[in-house]
């Protein structure tokens, strides 16, 4: 029994909590809550049985709490209903009644625990009165009558107690016994061992502790565990020694009484006790102690966080429940206390707590005493929990709820919310109501059965009716199904219909069981009336792309084709099921070269910073062919900036670029010719200057020195030394004049070869010996290298002495005095090879190319240092060119020196051409071709008609466009001649009316602009109004007939 007034109610707390958290842990599992009270009985009886009465009746009250709170319906609420506040008055009841009897029985209990108590101090009478008979064996006789007495109550003690008494000897074997216990009979004891009796462990410890007794001859007294049948007992072991008259100890007498009950009765209050403390300091709720006095004197830290206090501030005595009552629940403390005293606890109630900062905290306070009401040291103990969250969560609820009624008021959308299992509309929303045009009694408070008709319901299509059990709300609530994006039909009261937008889903409690559904739709008729339009206008668009010239490709923000329309196909051959989903990379269908400028454009239409990018590149076909297309690109993006697609207009213009590259390479050969023409004419006016200079130059000295003469007063050395110098200038300009006359046979083919086996080492000797001279005259050392037994070629001695002649005075003449000449001649297989190398002026790398072109020098300025025409090399190479060979010019610099490398074929590989280079130049022909003149200016007119005659070309002029478009009709000449500056209709409109013909019509005629607009501009103008070449006035005569030679193509006939 538990005797402590804290312990007795704390084990009343416990109790009843643990019942609470069973029945709260397994009611998911077994329905508790239909038996609200089943554990809580079990709690009151142990209460009433180790802690009595008035525990019990605390454990009562604290039970009804629970239950009311959180298994009576409504749940989790101070109220009750008729029915539960019947169950709780007889639970009341039967918890009372238990209480008291169960306490009757404690009483019992404690009783008998007083006549054990009396017992005990019985054995310690006769443990007095062993020790006096022991003392007193020589008084036995006289003591005899009262021995026997003390023996007879002895007995009756001993028998009515669970005390054993027992002798054993020397050797700790039973002598005797009195009252054995666990059922042993006296023959079963007396004759053993405790080894005999009792396990090993247990037999060691009672060998040891009589052991001791024996040895020393002092009693001893010790709680003693034994294990017997596998159960364990306590006993209150006495052990005495036992001696004869002697004073020897001839063994132990001992007493065991059984305290095992005792000891699990103090286990079981120690266990409660430690339950109770770990209760309270678990903080799960508050927990406060007060006198009689009102005094508090402990409480647990939740509740002093509760309150705000320190426990310095309990132990100092300044927690008082008056300065913490607010003076409006006082009288709820009043009244509490009234019930307290009459009762011995009181019935839960909120109240409001001042915290120490000031601030107020919600609490439910339950108290109850823990003695009797009419004890006179009573001690109240008061049970609370914070409200605080609570009532947060209950504004928060009101809160939620205005919102939910502010939201079913104003939000713009259908909203529905209903009730499981039955579908019952609860709410709602305004907006829902006026769009259904219902009244709200009509539509709340309605079930699945009748929503169709209510709401006048239809599917999709806006003729089916459905079933309940398919609607998106029946579905969400009894099925648990989320419905998504659903579309509906509502047939408002006047007959109109509407279309909606569904989307529903369940309600579920905090267990997860499903309350209800929510329906949330909006009227989207204007939507599919859009869509309806949309669908139309894509429809004529979709016609409109799939018969366009122009191509249509879409792709999505990866490049993944998701439009190709039939022009696509069309264009580049793959059908839309062979791209639609590929990646640009994955078709090949860009040109190499363009690859990356597609690149680019794609980067640039990611990044968005143009909304239009125009592009040209190359695209192979399927079949590999190669179109030229135009790519307009647009991309489109959402309200982030984010790429979504690319829409691409794609228009072949291969048939364009043909043109356009034909008339560009049509430009290209006119800038070439005319920077031809143009550098033939720079050449040509340097060469003028060159020639008037070295013309006039030898004049200069002829012409002085005749003079000098005819006065005749010049001495016979001044006379001989003019003489020489009048001859040889004469010589110089005979031999310019025999360059010049090479050159005009040249470029008239009449120059001719007297052709005959020729030995080139007698050649050269004799080229030799006309420069040696000069070369003395510089002191310029000319070396000789002549391969013997060189086999003769064919040629024309003088001329091959020339081109010897010519190479070794330019060697000497670009050579610095004191220099070297080397000549060498050699064979190389079917070849001989003239070498001739100085170490000269050399020749610049930028020069070199042209070395051998008419007029070119590499210095014709006037501060030239050098004389002569430049056209000694030309004739050379023309020269070695009619004998079959070639000639080779190499400088490593200027300053360097110079090589040049002459090679003619030997007399064998001669024979079969030898004749060839004495055929007359050819020259074109125009027979047969009719050429259309066209200027207003009749000399212009008709000196070309005069020039083209002269070639046997037919001509027709005319001195109008209008003229020549009516005879170009009839006559279809091969080509047009045409000047741009006519009255009426100049060049370019007229050449744009001819190029709008069809070419059967002469479009496509060749054409010529002849003009004296020479500028690079108006040879732009004329090209791109439609003429193929453009010749400035004044017209060459050759330039023209080869310009019309190279648009028409004629054949050249011998001269």
């Amino acid at each position: 029994m538990i005797n402590q007034p804290l312990l007795r109610y704390g084990l009343a707390l416990v109790t009843t909590i643990t019942a609470l958290l069973l029945m709260l842990a397994f009611d998911p599992i077994v329905h508790l809550s239909q038996a609200s009270f089943l554990l809580f009985f079990g709690a009151v009886t142990l209460t009433a049985l180790y802690g009595g009465r008035n525990p019990a009746i605390v454990a009562t009250v604290l039970a009804a709490v629970f239950a009311n709170y959180f298994f009576l319906g409504p749940k989790y609420q101070w109220t009750m209903d008729l029915a539960s506040s019947i169950r709780m008055l007889l639970f009341l009841g039967q918890g009372i009644l238990i209480s008291v009897l169960v306490g009757a029985l404690r009483t019992a209990q404690e009783q008998a625990q007083k006549s054990l108590k009396q017992l005990q101090a019985s054995e310690i009478e006769i443990k007095t009165l062993n020790q006096e008979l022991q003392h007193q064996v020589d008084e036995l006789t006289v003591a005899e009558r009262t021995l026997r007495a003390s023996e007879e109550r002895l007995r009756v003690a001993l028998k009515n107690a669970p005390i054993a008494v027992f002798n054993q000897n020397t050797e700790l074997v039973y002598t005797w016994i009195y009252n054995p216990t666990f059922d042993y009979q006296v023959d079963q004891v007396v004759g053993k061992r405790d080894r005999d009796l009792v396990p090993e462990k247990d037999a060691l410890l009672l060998d040891r502790i009589k052991g001791g007794v024996l040895a020393t001859g002092v009693g001893v007294r010790e709680e003693v565990k034994l294990t017997i049948d596998g159960e364990i007992y306590h006993y209150d072991l006495t052990v005495e020694p036992l001696q004869n008259e002697q004073g020897v100890v001839i063994g132990v007498t001992c007493a065991a009484i059984d305290v095992t009950k005792r000891k699990q009765a103090e286990e079981s209050l120690w266990q409660s006790e430690q339950r109770f403390r770990q209760l309270v300091e678990s903080n799960m709720f508050g927990v406060a102690f007060s006198r009689a006095n009102g005094e508090m004197y402990y409480a647990n830290d939740y509740f002093l966080n509760m309150v705000g206090y320190t426990r310095e501030d309990l132990k100092a005595g300044r927690i008082q429940w008056l300065d913490m009552t607010p003076p409006e629940f006082r009288l709820l403390d009043e009244q509490a206390n009234l019930e307290l005293q009459e009762f011995g606890v009181a019935t839960p109630f909120e109240k409001e707590y001042i915290r120490k900062d000031g601030s107020r905290v919600p609490i439910l306070v339950g108290v109850t005493l823990s003695q009797e009401p009419s004890d006179h040291e009573q001690e109240s103990i008061c049970f609370y929990i914070d409200l605080t969250e609570r009532k947060r969560v209950e504004v928060a609820w009101q809160e939620d709820k205005q919102i939910l009624d502010a939201l079913m008021e104003y939000i713009p959308e259908g909203i529905t919310i209903a009730d499981a299992p039955d579908v019952i509309i609860r709410k709602v929303s305004k907006h829902g109501q006026q769009l259904v045009g219902r009244p709200l009694e009509r539509l709340e408070g309605t079930t699945a059965s009748t929503h169709v008709d209510d709401w006048g319901i239809f599917r999709a299509d806006g003729i089916a009716r459905p079933t309940e059990d398919e609607l998106p709300l029946t579905r969400a609530v009894r099925q648990s199904e989320v419905v998504v994006n659903e579309e509906w039909v509502v047939q408002q009261p006047d007959g109109g219909k509407i279309s909606i937008l569904c989307n529903a889903g369940p309600i579920h409690d905090a267990k997860g069981n499903t309350t209800g559904g929510i329906l949330a739709w909006r009227d989207i008729t204007e939507r599919k009336q859009a869509e309806e339009r949309l669908r139309q206008a894509l429809q004529k668009l979709t016609f409109h792309v799939e018969n366009t010239p122009i191509a249509v490709i879409e792709w999505n923000r990866d490049f993944r084709i998701t439009r190709w329309s039939g022009a696509a196909e069309r264009i580049l051959g793959w059908s839309s099921e062979e791209v639609l989903g590929k990646p640009l990379a994955d078709l090949h269908f860009v040109y190499e070269d363009d690859m990356q400028e597609v690149t680019d454009v794609c980067e640039r239409l990611a990044l968005g910073e143009e909304p239009f990018i125009f592009s040209y590149n190359r695209n192979y076909t399927k079949n590999r062919d190669v179109v030229h297309c135009e790519w307009y690109n647009s991309s489109l993006r959402d309200t982030n900036g984010q790429m979504l697609s690319v829409l691409s207009l794609v228009l072949d213009v291969t048939d364009r670029k043909q043109v356009e590259t034909e008339r560009e390479q049509l430009l290209a050969r006119e800038r070439a010719a005319r920077t031809e023409a143009e550098a033939a004419n720079r050449v040509k006016d340097e060469f003028l200057a060159v020639l008037s200079h070295e013309l006039r130059s030898p004049l200069n000295p002829i012409l002085g020195w005749s003079r000098l003469l005819q006065t005749k007063k010049l001495d016979e050395a001044k006379v001989t030394e003019a003489l020489k110098t009048i001859e040889r200038n004469a010589r110089l300009q005979a031999e310019l004049i025999e360059d010049l006359l090479d050159v005009s046979r040249i470029l008239q083919g009449k120059l001719t070869l007297n052709l005959s086996a020729i030995d080139l080492s007698t050649t050269i000797q004799a080229a030799i010996e006309t420069v040696r001279l000069a070369a003395e005259a510089k002191a310029i050392h000319i070396e000789t290298e002549l391969q013997p037994g060189s086999d003769p070629i064919v040629g024309d001695a003088s001329r091959l002495q020339q081109i010897v002649w010519n190479l070794l005075s330019n060697a000497v003449k670009f050579t610095p005095s004191g220099g070297r000449v080397h000549i060498r001649l050699q064979q190389a297989g079917s070849q001989a090879q003239i070498i001739v190398s100085d170490t000269g002026k050399g020749i610049s790398p930028e020069f070199l190319p042209h070395v051998f072109e008419y007029f070119r020098q590499a210095d014709s300025s006037t501060t030239r240092k050098f004389g002569g025409l430049g056209l000694g090399l030309a004739i050379v190479r023309h020269l070695v060119e009619l004998h079959g060979g070639t000639i080779q010019a190499e400088s490593p610099g200027e300053g360097l020196g110079a090589t040049f490398t002459v090679q003619l074929p030997l007399m064998a590989r001669v024979a079969a051409t030898s004749q060839r280079h004495v055929l007359p130049k050819q020259r074109p022909n125009l027979n047969g071709i009719k050429v259309l003149v066209v200027d207003d200016d009749p000399d212009g007119r008709e000196f070309v008609a005069f020039l083209l005659e002269q070639e046997m070309a037919t001509v027709i002029t005319v001195a109008s466009a209008h003229e020549a478009l009516t005879t170009l009709l009839t006559v279809k000449p091969n080509i047009l001649l045409s000047d741009i500056g006519m009255p009426d209709t100049d060049g370019y409109t007229f050449i744009q009316k001819v190029r709008s013909l069809p070419p059967q019509q002469g479009g496509m005629i060749p054409a010529i602009a002849l003009t004296a607009y020479a500028s690079e501009f108006d040879q732009q103008l004329a090209l791109q109004a439609g003429f193929q070449k453009h010749i400035s006035k004044p017209i060459e005569p050759d330039a023209l007939i080869q310009a019309i030679i190279d648009l028409v193509g004629v054949m050249a006939i011998p001269e």
